[in-house]
């Protein structure tokens, strides 16, 4: 079994700390060569030493600290650039020790790749092979070969190092290196020659021990390997512009101290897979690199711009305030812990980026995350703390953005506050963002791009005078959305459904709390309505309801694609808020100067009202909404012919029905016309019969065409020849409906009336029905094939 190496870091605050006689050591392990671009004067130790191929490549220096290899024409092409080019500097061959280390930062045009060879000599200098000794590689990264890893020549012992940069596209590319290494010395932190009672002095001062202070500051020749040969102990140790790798190589590094870790590139390898911190001293992450994970408990912690390559899970115990800069990029999964009385600050600088799930955990003291600037989030993020106030986000100004493409989830601990944002950005290229919590939005909420997911029970909340943006067809709210108003405040919903964004907007004199979600469906509470309402919506409605309040009033939208019509809106002037009472659809009181807009898009306001829930568009003419309002469409079999049934609710300029036929759902071949009624407001029903059904399933739809033209598709409905399940009888459960869910006992079309005989909701192929928001009530539910069941709404 795989050992685990942990590296513990015992940290004491300095009032802790008994009195003892510190020195202070410098390591200053040498390589026998080391080239790192950090000049342009580095370059000449480079030249070009091989030309294969068609293409051309040169050798540039890009900026100050990078080597870049052009491929600057054509075809396939292998270049090989040389420490010393054709000077052929030989460098001794450490077996056991020795390490070449290089990082490429960037990889472009076409397919660009690179590899690492080298050169064997003998004692004399006289070449005897060379190898690839990294293969052939197009990703970006730090990169370590250890020579113990390679089979070399018995007579080696001198190489020569070469980069190769190979271009397989022909397309003009670069390959950018930031540094190469090559560490030949004995770099064992147990080697008293590694070092220095000064900053870059000579070697062969005591090895720091458990009272003394051990410093990596990347003094001149000292951006090499660093590995343990045993447990080692110190009091202090820092890192500060250290470009090289501490190996652990499975032995434990104690600091009983203070540890500050950065600025500068720290790679800790060595077959760990974490550090494992437990102090309560200071712990400092400055500019940081780790390629391992970051787990245990620490006094106080600061995070200045480092990068974590594997998961952190840190514990604050302190009664002090610590601020963190932010800037630091997690690309494991990331969990903070405040037990301590005092404050643990997040991003009180610049934003932080998360690429794997946050967990904010709270039990005293304050956490404050995404302090100041932009906090972006690709994963998905939990909260745990029994007090609200005391777990903030965005305190100082700053934002959360949710982005990437992974579906994300917002939760919490059951039990525990739910999770309050200032700032929130929905900026997602793909997937959706769900709340699995209540979230609340105490300043302001954008949307670019994304859809976010809420229920019932896990809305988003606007607080008092929190306000939202940028929303729309491509960004905005599928759920209930709820908003605390204050005095006198307007707010505009920003929902939306199906790839619609379709707001509702809500104003109150005195304030309150309202809950609003829209619905791209057809609603299921019938079309019953009081005189001089002439139709209403068939594909859309809202559900608003009064949390807190007294009198509100509401604003609908519409636009004209809304239900895949031109004509949806004709008459603007004739349109109006319906509101459904319990048994009927009424009209709700027009506000002075509503509607407004044009048939593409607009509004309709009401005056105050104190009715709620729900609410769809409503016309006082026929002429709106919708030149035919769609009821059911159904299909089944009477002795191998398929018999094709629809109702409408109303028609406006309705000239005639093309039925349509396929074998794929796909493809539809008209086989048949029936004639429309023109314009009505009563309900019409209609019947088609296919005399033969050439192959089963058959797939079938209606053209719906208008005097002027214009076109309407309805849903498609499969008909099939029942099968044995098919004929079994319907059953519903639960029933009554104690879930908003209701399954069926096997998948078919289903008609849904109320005791009326009103058509409530139809569907295709389904096993399941939502009843969300339908009226307390008894049901008739009928399959494709015939078969009933009574279905009760509590």
């Amino acid at each position: 079994m795989k050992a685990r190496f942990t590296l513990y870091l015992y940290l004491l605050t300095a009032l802790c700390l008994p009195a003892v006689a510190q020195v202070t050591r410098y390591w200053v392990g040498t390589s026998v060569y080391q080239n790192n671009f950090h000049a342009a004067a580095d370059l000449a130790d480079w030249s070009l030493i091989e030309n294969n191929g068609t293409g051309s490549w040169t050798m540039t220096d890009h900026g100050s600290a990078v080597l870049r290899v052009d491929n600057v024409a054509g075809a396939y092409a292998v270049r090989l650039f040389g420490v010393n080019g054709s000077a052929v500097r030989l460098l001794p061959l450490d077996r056991v020790n020795g390490v070449v280390e290089f990082q490429v930062l960037a990889l472009t045009g076409g397919d660009q790749r690179f590899f690492l060879q080298a050169q064997e000599f003998n004692a004399s200098g006289v070449y005897i092979t060379e190898q690839n000794i990294l293969p052939s590689s197009a990703t970006p990264g730090y990169y370590s070969v250890n020579m113990s890893a390679i089979t070399w020549n018995p007579a080696t012992t001198q190489v020569r190092f070469m980069i190769a940069a190979a271009n397989y596209s022909g397309q003009q590319g670069t390959v950018e290196f930031n540094y190469f290494n090559y560490s030949n010395t004995i770099k064992s932190w147990s080697n008293a020659s590694n070092w220095s009672a000064t900053s870059g002095g000579p070697g062969g001062a005591s090895v720091p021990g458990a009272s003394d202070h051990a410093m990596f500051n990347g003094a001149s020749g000292t951006h090499g390997l660093c590995f343990l040969a045993a447990p080692v102990t110190v009091n202090n140790l820092t890192i500060s512009g250290y470009a090289g790798t501490i190996d652990l190589r499975g032995y434990s590094l104690t600091v009983n101290g203070a540890a500050s870790l950065g600025s500068g590139n720290i790679t800790v390898t060595g077959g760990g897979t974490s550090l494992t911190l437990n102090t309560t001293g200071t712990t400092t992450f400055n500019g940081t690199v780790f390629q391992v994970g970051i787990t245990g408990t620490t006094g106080r912690l600061f995070l200045h711009g480092s990068t974590f390559y594997g998961d952190v899970n840190l514990i604050r115990t302190s009664f002090l305030s610590d601020d963190s800069n932010g800037g630091n990029v997690f690309y494991g999964a990331a969990t903070f812990t405040n037990t301590g009385s005092g404050r643990l600050r997040m991003a009180s600088t610049t934003g932080d980026v998360f690429y794997g799930p946050v967990s904010l955990v709270r039990t005293s003291g304050t956490l404050q995350f995404a302090y100041v600037g932009t906090t972006t989030l690709h994963g998905n993020l939990s909260t745990n703390t029994n007090h609200a106030s005391s777990l903030t986000s965005g305190a100082g100004g700053g934002s959360i953005a949710f982005s990437g493409t992974n579906a994300q989830t917002i939760s919490y601990t059951p039990g525990s506050a739910a999770p309050t944002f200032s700032r929130l950005i929905v900026n997602k290229s793909a997937n959706t963002l769900t709340l699995a919590a209540p979230v609340t939005i105490s300043t302001a909420a954008t949307f670019t791009a994304g859809v976010v997911e809420t229920t019932g029970s896990n809305p988003l909340i606007f607080d008092g005078w929190a306000t939202t943006a940028g929303a729309s067809n491509a960004s905005y709210v599928d759920g209930p959305v709820r908003k605390v108003l204050g005095l006198l405040e307007g707010f505009t919903f920003p929902i939306g459904d199906g790839g619609l964004y379709r707001p509702a907007g809500i104003s109150a004199i005195l304030g309150g709390t309202y809950t609003a979600q829209y619905f791209k469906a057809a609603q299921a509470y019938g079309s019953n309505k009081v005189a001089g309402l002439a139709t209403v919506s068939q594909c859309e409605y809202w559900n608003i309801d009064r949390n807190a309040g007294l009198e509100a009033s509401l604003t609908l939208t519409w636009q004209s694609a809304t239900c895949s019509s031109s004509n949806y809106i004709t008459n603007i002037s004739a349109l109006r808020v319906a509101h459904w009472n319990g048994s009927q659809w009424e009209i709700m009181p027009l506000e002075l100067g509503s509607p407004a807009g044009n048939a593409a898009a607009g509004t309709v306001s009401t005056l105050s009202i104190a009715s709620f829930s729900p609410f769809t568009l409503g016309s006082t003419s026929p002429a709106n909404p919708l030149p035919v309002t769609w009821e059911d469409f159904r299909g089944v079999t009477d002795n191998g012919k398929a018999v094709l049934e629809w109702t409408t609710a109303s028609e406006k300029n309705n000239a005639f029905f093309e039925v349509q036929r396929s074998a794929s759902g796909k493809e539809f071949t008209a086989i048949g016309i029936v004639p429309g009624h023109g314009t009505t407001t009563e309900k019409q029903a209609y019947t088609f019969t296919d005399p033969e059904l050439l192959m089963e399933p058959m797939y079938y739809r209606l053209r719906q065409v208008d005097y002027d033209g214009n076109e309407d598709y309805s849903d498609v409905i499969r008909v099939r020849i029942p099968s044995e399940v098919d004929r079994q009888p319907l059953r519903l459960y639960p029933n009554p409906a104690t879930a908003p869910v209701v399954y069926l006992n096997k998948r078919t079309s289903v008609v849904v009336t109320n005791m009326l005989g009103r058509t409530m909701y139809t569907a295709a192929e389904v096993q399941q029905i939502d009843t969300s928001g339908w009226p307390a009530g008894v049901y008739h539910v009928t399959d494709a094939f015939g078969q009933h069941a009574a279905l009760v709404v509590p």
